[in-house]
């Protein structure tokens, strides 16, 4: 009986439909995040350099290991463009005297002025050339940012010795971190889109496979059997196992991405780092928070699962299934926007627990009072 369930909820038009969702928000969502992660010049630096000092280096630095940092940072190098630069006027007369000087303040110039400036640069110079240069500061910045981080160290440390950071239990090991920072910025919204396509792959398999029997008007010849009065119980352990099944395969594809995308040579690293804007809760590596984010997602559809079913079992049709779903839908909208983004960092400390102990009672409850709605239908309470 639970294999025949497990084929109507499972079907193979209904898989072919998720993969073309999938496809679709590929497209949409997830591909458009990844391709930023590739194209962006100073991530693709960040990648090189972090990738280069975690080889050298380790996952943390250490004193001796700061100071070589140190010597080995490189000089700003004199380039043609800077030459070029101090011959003009239009330059110099604002105190730009190199092409540093140049691309800080094309930020905050006036719209018509940067782009002259900039115009007659790209006239003088091409786009590689300039790219050339762009690339070798802003490997110096990073790796200066690196040791402005570790010269700061001491002082944080003793801040929390101190208490003024009570709130934030920081390891001295998880600050020397060479965590860059783009691995986790990315995979949060990795995560933030994934977990609606997640959720609305549920509701794809579940809705159909609840309202059918419904539309039908089946139940009430069911519960003339013994079999059928035990309907209940056999199409939940269908839902939650068959929901399992999936959710586990779509985590599958999710690291699938990571591993694709570089994020992995950084999974022994503390996340939070000398460059890590991300500053977590409790002191974790990269590749175990992949593990507690994706058992996190996990956890939550599959109770998600159990109050889509309940949702759908009490609809007789599909636009009112679709309706009971709305509140499922927009709370999801929530988690992603507001949690899951900001997955265990300081701001919002241990919610999310707490939002999974809250979706465990909802789940729970709405799962134990439509159980004893259908026994008492059946005449079994």
């Amino acid at each position: 009986m639970l294999k025949s369930e497990m084929r109507k909820l499972l079907s193979l038009p209904k898989l072919l439909i998720l993969i073309i969702a999938f496809v679709i928000f590929y497209m949409l969502f997830f591909r458009p995040n990844l391709d930023i992660a590739k194209q962006d010049t100073s991530l693709s630096m960040q990648y090189e350099i972090s990738e280069d000092l975690i080889e050298k280096y380790g996952t943390e630095l250490d004193s001796s290991e700061y100071e070589d940092l140190c010597a080995n940072i490189p000089q700003r190098p004199e380039s043609e463009i800077d030459r070029w630069i101090r011959k003009h006027e239009e330059y110099t007369e604002l105190g730009i005297t190199t092409f540093e000087d140049l691309e800080k303040a094309l930020e905050s110039l006036p719209t018509e002025t940067a782009a002259i400036l900039s115009g007659n640069l790209n006239i003088a110079f091409s786009q590689d050339e300039q790219a050339d240069i762009r690339h070798e500061l802003l490997k110096i910045q990073y790796l200066e940012s690196i040791a402005e981080e570790y010269s700061t160290r001491q002082t944080i440390n003793g801040s929390i010795g101190s208490g003024q950071l009570s709130s934030r239990t920081l390891t001295e090991m998880e600050l020397q971190s060479l965590m860059p920072d783009y691995p986790v910025t990315y995979f949060l919204r990795l995560v933030s889109d994934y977990f609606l396509f997640m959720v609305f792959s549920l509701i794809m398999l579940i809705v159909p496979y609840s309202v059918k029997d419904n539309m039908s008007n089946m139940k009430p010849l069911l519960y003339t059997t013994k079999r059928g009065r035990h309907l209940y119980k056999l199409k939940r352990n269908a839902v939650l196992l068959g929901c399992l099944i999936i959710i586990t395969a779509e985590i599958a594809v999710l690291f699938q991405f990571t591993w694709r995308n570089n994020f992995w040579f950084c999974k022994d690293c503390y996340i939070t780092g000398f460059y890590s804007s991300f500053i977590s809760a409790f002191p974790v590596t990269f590749g175990n928070y992949m593990m507690i984010c994706a058992g996190t997602l996990l956890i939550l559809c599959i109770l998600l699962a159990g109050i889509i079913f309940v949702l759908a079992e009490i609809s007789g049709n599909y636009v009112a299934a679709l309706a009971w779903q709305l509140p499922v839908i927009i709370c999801t909208f929530i988690f992603s926007i507001k949690f899951a983004v900001h997955f265990f960092d300081i701001s919002q400390g241990f919610s999310v627990p707490l939002l999974l102990l809250f979706t465990s009672a909802a789940s729970a409850g709405t799962l134990y009072f439509y159980r004893h709605r259908e026994l008492f239908r059946t005449g079994l309470f």
